[in-house]
């Protein structure tokens, strides 16, 4: 289990102890929430199962035609792991029961989707011809909308939600990796925040050739590139994705 004290120590040896007192440990832990563990997220989420949307989480519309009131916005429930909110990264699973009624080859999964429609297309039942299959669409913070918007009134449905991970949840077995983003992200962070300065600075109350500082800072962009190409090389062996894809197989 990675945390924080793990980061920061590695922050700390690979920075240098000037370097990295010359900010608090909350600079540190911002971007690790809100650059590194959101990357590591796209990549690696978390899953959220078994989230009911009923008629409570309905957004009201009304169609701009017809003037009919449609249910097809939701306001995802508020959900806490570990007593953190979630934070959203997209819909894992769309269950819809009116995919099933409409075919039982419906899936939640939309590349699963996309390969059975190309498959029913080529097939001589008539059954398969013009079906409407349902699909659900994220929109950040929290707002799912199923697409197109059915006109027969709300029906409960479920969903699994991809969430970003807390830093409690990164594996170890990607700890080097996950400390390669980190240490990226605040080299990139720090050269913004200090790109400005020229000459020499105190830190600490040790003068600081700021222009050497800034040389060994602006690696950061080129480093978190590499870091990224490990992970797309990586990310699709998460297990929990697979377990997924074995849900519905």
């Amino acid at each position: 289990m990675i945390n924080e004290n793990m980061v920061l120590n590695h922050l700390r040896t690979r920075l240098g102890d000037i370097l990295f007192k010359a900010v608090e440990p909350r600079y540190y832990t911002d971007v690790i929430n809100e650059q590194s563990l959101l990357t590591w997220g796209i990549a690696f989420p978390q899953i959220v199962r078994g989230i009911i949307m009923t008629q409570r989480d309905v957004i009201p519309t009304v169609h701009p035609q017809s003037g009919q009131r449609l249910a097809y916005k939701y306001r995802l429930p508020d959900i806490r792991v570990n007593g953190q909110k979630c934070q959203w990264i997209n819909v894992e699973q769309f269950l819809y029961p009116p995919n099933n009624t409409y075919s039982q080859q419906a899936s939640g999964i939309p590349i699963l989707n996309g390969a059975m429609n190309m498959v029913s297309s080529a097939l001589p039942g008539a059954e398969y011809v013009g079906m409407t299959r349902f699909t659900c669409i994220f929109s950040p913070p929290n707002m799912v909308e199923i697409s197109p918007p059915p006109i027969g009134g709300h029906v409960d449905f479920s969903l699994m939600m991809q969430r970003v991970p807390t830093l409690t949840e990164v594996p170890l077995y990607y700890r080097e990796l996950f400390l390669e983003l980190v240490l990226a992200d605040v080299k990139i962070a720090m050269h913004h925040k200090y790109k400005h300065l020229t000459g020499t600075t105190s830190f600490q109350g040790s003068e600081v050739n700021v222009d050497a500082l800034l040389e060994d800072l602006k690696d950061g962009e080129s480093e978190r590139k590499d870091v990224l190409t490990r992970i797309d090389k990586e990310y699709w062996k998460n297990p929990l994705r697979f377990q997924t894809l074995l849900d519905h197989m």
